[in-house]
């Protein structure tokens, strides 16, 4: 079932089509689904991105788009210090050559922030259309779909929440939600992967690719200045599997990666590649794992099983990438971050959670469908919360436990709520008139705290599922 749209004459971008996508590096990359279809549209001449001049090389690998326009953010925030109208003169300078004299005739914002919601109106054409987040002339946000008023309404909370956001984005674009994918024919790029690769290209088995830090430091695996952790992994990953061990990341990491490989020797290499050309090391990998949102997203759209591990902020069902990707929570009631009482040195506490010995386990068996034993599951489940991620029959992202993993209870009760929730929001989407009475009965008997807020929160919403809820409440209030 793919996107339903409440009505079938509801617009979709045409023409001169820009894609506004401001946003970190690897969360630009899950625009790869957004530019890749509406390029493939006949009514759709042209498509193009604004995005941050740092996120150039992951811009430069999304399918479909004609021109790319960059705007130095940090440059603008430089300028306002030194004059109150420099910055608002270089931003419209920029502006000016996005909109070349005429402007766009439709305009997908995937961005929620109020500066790329006041950009998107600001881009279009006399009689061009927005969609996603804008801003009115009086600064007030306009919604012109139900997806970005879920995202205005609902945001990150990780326990109201239950879409992946890319999801969101793609539907308020009127592009069906599902696995985006990267076109790899970069020459150059291919021959930069193969050279990183080295020895381990030899193998039989292909390597297992390991990503050491993140972006931010909350979220690195054990001590971010020492690597006893990852020493450890490296090596039981080796004594697992024949295929040896590529470790990535930034070129300003390649000692702490060189120092690593070096303690594992002949089995590992480090490799400190351009995006493109990790892309497409990632194809010729084993599986991936990471603390890093870049090359989770990348390994997701070059169908690269992965090993995720979410610790410090990051966390919910907002930020997930795609099929193939095991996902491994702390099982803490403060995560994702809600409490600022850990320190980021040497560890937060939810870093003890996660053991080298487990995190070898899940990966070999994620990766190399190797079952793990049922003394190790009820080990490694009482310290974490594993999850894999896939897509139902309407192209929706969700976290549900493998089949070979045991679910304690709890978590299965938190996945049937997920479910359920989802189902109704969905349906509240695409048939706000029509939502299914016996789903609606259920969302109003909570059976936990969870659905208790989840009902709350709802409740108090102007949306079609919030005045459905109402109006059910007070019937049954009325029946008593």
């Amino acid at each position: 079932m793919g996107l339903v749209r409440p009505d079938a004459s509801y617009p979709r971008p045409r023409g001169r089509v820009l894609v506004i996508s401001l946003q970190r590096l690897g969360d630009l990359l899950t625009a790869a689904r957004v530019t890749g279809e509406l390029s493939q549209r006949d009514e759709v001449d042209r498509v193009e991105l604004l995005h941050f001049s740092p996120t150039d090389a992951a811009a430069r690998l999304l399918p479909g788009v004609s021109r790319r326009h960059q705007l130095d953010y940090n440059a603008l925030k430089q300028l306002r210090h030194l004059h109150v109208f420099a910055a608002p003169t270089r931003l419209r300078e920029a502006l000016g050559s996005v909109y070349d004299r005429r402007g766009f005739d439709s305009v997908v914002n995937l961005t929620s922030t109020g500066f790329a919601a006041a950009l998107a109106p600001a881009l279009l054409a006399k009689r061009g259309r927005c969609f996603g987040p804008a801003l009115s002339e009086r600064g007030e946000l306009i919604t012109h779909d139900p997806f970005s008023a879920y995202l205005n309404e609902i945001g990150t909370d990780p326990d109201l929440n239950v879409f992946a956001h890319q999801d969101l984005y793609a539907a308020a674009g009127t592009v069906d939600p599902g696995p985006g994918r990267l076109p790899l024919h970069d020459p150059e790029a291919r021959r930069e992967a193969i050279d990183a690769l080295g020895s381990l290209a030899r193998h039989a088995t292909p390597p297992i690719a390991v990503h050491v830090h993140s972006s931010d430091i909350r979220k690195d695996w054990s001590n971010p200045m020492s690597f006893s952790g990852w020493r450890g992994l490296l090596n039981a990953l080796a004594r697992r599997q024949d295929g040896g061990v590529v470790l990535l990341g930034h070129p300003r990491e390649a000692p702490v990666l060189q120092a690593l490989a070096e303690s594992c020797p002949g089995r590992a290499v480090a490799a400190t590649c351009s995006l493109g050309a990790t892309a497409e090391l990632l194809q010729r990998c084993s599986g991936l794992i990471s603390v890093d949102t870049v090359t989770i997203h990348l390994a997701a759209l070059v169908r690269c099983r992965s090993v995720i591990l979410r610790l410090g902020p990051a966390g919910g069902a907002a930020f997930v990438p795609g099929d193939g990707a095991l996902v491994v929570d702390p099982r803490r009631d403060c995560h994702p971050c809600r409490q600022a009482q850990c320190d980021t040195e040497p560890k937060l506490a939810c870093h003890r959670d996660l053991h080298v010995g487990d995190l070898a386990e899940l990966a070999h068996a994620h990766l190399f469908d190797r079952p793990l034993s049922a003394f190790a599951s009820r080990r490694i489940a009482a310290r974490v919360r594993v999850r894999v991620c896939e897509h139902s029959r309407s192209g929706l992202r969700r976290l549900v436990t493998p089949t070979w993993f045991p679910a304690p209870v709890a978590d299965q009760r938190v996945e049937a709520s997920d479910d359920r929730w989802r189902c109704a929001w969905w349906s509240s989407f695409v048939e706000p008139g029509e939502l299914d009475r016996s789903l609606v009965a259920r969302l109003l008997s909570p059976e936990s705290e969870l659905e208790q807020r989840r009902l709350d929160r709802v409740l108090g919403l102007p949306s079609p599922l919030g005045a459905a809820l109402r109006a059910a409440s007070e019937l049954r209030k009325v029946g008593a």
